[in-house]
């Protein structure tokens, strides 16, 4: 999850979660994840044919970024926001994440898009592959609400790479891989 941009779930964790986001690169090739067949005009990603994602993989994927967004804005507060949306390793990675925030003093605020690439099918895991944009994502001083200096302000998009697992009847994040850029 490029300098100045801090660990996140797409990031630190994913750079130490927001675990880590290693791609190689989307293209055309053969299928390699298994499932459904996929649809020729979806991108192959670390080896694994894309299809259109399951709309309740998709939606898990998307409540997941809003709760991280969300304790993102208060790191002293997150534990049970991110709870319900991830499980471990990558709850336990968003949490240290969280809590290194609370240490530095810095808070994250904004927003982010998605756009989708598409969803592998491995085994009992679905991965989304999200080409996310962080350009609206900064990150701030907690005490003085400054913005912090020397942050990349061109249009930033990350891909991120995200394994879901269904526990307990509900999909949850579980997992990601070092971000690169789109």
């Amino acid at each position: 999850m490029t300098a100045a941009v801090r660990p996140g779930p797409l990031t630190a964790g994913i750079a130490a979660l927001v675990a880590t986001l290693s791609l190689t690169g989307c293209g055309g090739g053969a299928a390699a994840g298994g499932g459904q067949a996929a649809r020729s005009d979806y991108p192959v990603v670390q080896g694994y044919q894309l299809q259109a994602p399951v709309d309740e993989v998709e939606r898990a994927y998307l409540a997941y970024w809003g709760a991280w967004l969300a304790a993102s804005r208060t790191p002293g507060a997150a534990g049970t926001q991110l709870q319900g949306h991830a499980a471990e390793p990558a709850l336990g990675i968003d949490l240290s994440t969280l809590a290194s925030d609370v240490h530095q003093g810095v808070v994250l605020r904004g927003s982010v898009d998605h756009h989708v690439l598409g969803m592998a099918v491995v085994g009992e895991t679905r991965k989304i592959a999200d080409c996310v944009g962080l350009d609206q994502w900064r990150l701030y001083d907690a005490r003085t609400g400054l913005q912090s200096p020397g942050q990349l302000t061109a249009k930033r998009r990350q891909l991120a790479f995200i394994t879901l697992r269904k526990l307990d009847g509900v999909w949850k994040v579980t997992d990601s891989q070092q971000a690169m850029a789109c």
